[in-house]
Order: C-alpha cells, then structure tokens, then sequence
C-alpha cells in the first residue's frame, strides 16, 4: 500500500519539480541536471513507458509550455 501511495505522490510531485528546476537554470545546466536525475532516479529517461505515470495538470501544462523550447527538447523523444 505504502508503494502505491508514494508512486500517486511522485506522479503529482515530480512535475512541478521539472517546471521549478528547469525553469531556474540555462539550457547548458539543464542537461546536466536531467542526465543527474534520470542516474539517481528521481526521473524516468525520455521515452520510458513510467513518464506516462506523471500527471500533469493544467497549470502545470501551461507553465510547461512558457519554458524554453531546448529545455522542453530535452525530454522529447525526437533527440
């Protein structure tokens, strides 16, 4: 119980710490910060079938979309 109650926390908490964090740093930091994150595994790597557990509000979509685009690229997989 206690390992779905974490993933339902993560699903909602992990966004808003992408928007925080790659909201607060430069395009060259935001590579090494998402290559960080996917080794210690606070996030899934691009095209991992668990991203599609985050859950994204609409709030957190629209602020999503005023990153910077390289940022957002980061995460895509079209790389």
């Amino acid at each position: 119980m206690s390992f779905i109650a974490s993933w339902i926390w993560w699903s909602f908490k992990v966004v808003k710490w992408k928007i925080w964090a790659f909201s607060n740093i430069n395009i060259n930091d935001s590579y090494e910060l998402y290559s960080k994150a996917v080794n210690i595994g606070l996030i899934w790597p691009r095209g991992n079938i668990f991203n599609k557990t985050e859950y994204w509000a609409k709030g957190d979509l629209a602020k999503w979309e005023n990153l910077d685009q390289k940022v957002k690229d980061i995460f895509s997989n079209k790389n």
